[in-house]
Order: C-alpha cells, then structure tokens, then sequence
C-alpha cells in the first residue's frame, strides 16, 4: 500500500480516503481480467470493463434504472458524498452509491456463474 500527496492510500485499485474522521472505500476501474487473457467477444467493443462485458453476457441485467447508473455520474456522486456537509444529502449519495457497488458486485457473481455455466461438459 502507497499513499499519495493527497493524503489517499492505494493497494489494488481500492483507494481509502480520509473524510470527516473515516475512511471511506472508492474501488476504481476494475477490469475483468479473464476477458482480457482468456475469453474475448466482438460486442466487449475491445474493453474488458464490467460495463462493456455484462450486457452481453448478463443482458437483462442494468444500470439504467439506478440514480448513479455509471462510472462519471459515479465520481461526480463520489465527490460530492465527500464534501456535503448536509446529512441528508450524504445519506442519499451514500445510498446511491451502495446500490450502484452493488450492481457491480451482483453483475460479478451473474458473471460468474455464466462463466461456470459455458465451460461444463
């Protein structure tokens, strides 16, 4: 773990940041390293991100509906959740942002389990 001049630590795209007396966790850009090595498919449109992976293998799986529905808006949230001083408004960017890891995280696991699925005999 390394930390940088602003103050952040990072180890494996994870990056703990002081806020407000507690650390608060931002995982960033994470890239499917078995489609990159292992598995490629033309409509990953030559990237490896879970948002260009997902809708083709787990296509009724989606960030549309979500208020942080992608990695801009997510930063964007991320920033403000950061410097908000109203309680309210931290509760609701936390929310969202929850919600929005943990489309990531389900979008993973329904990876997985493709994955799994294709390669049975």
């Amino acid at each position: 773990m390394s930390a940088s001049k602003n103050g952040s630590s990072r180890t494996s795209g994870i990056s703990f940041l002081p806020s407000r007396g507690r650390y608060k966790v931002l995982l960033t850009g994470y890239e499917l390293v078995i489609f990159r090595k292992h598995y490629t498919d033309y409509q990953f449109k030559r990237s490896n991100s879970i948002k260009n992976v997902l809708p083709v293998l787990v296509p009724n799986l989606s960030y549309e509906d979500l208020e942080v529905n992608e990695g801009s808006v997510a930063q964007v949230a991320w920033n403000e959740l950061l410097e908000t001083t109203h309680e309210k408004r931290e509760n609701e960017l936390e929310s969202q942002m929850l919600e929005y890891c943990g489309q990531d995280t389900f979008g993973m696991v329904e990876i997985h389990k493709y994955i799994v699925g294709s390669t049975k005999l």
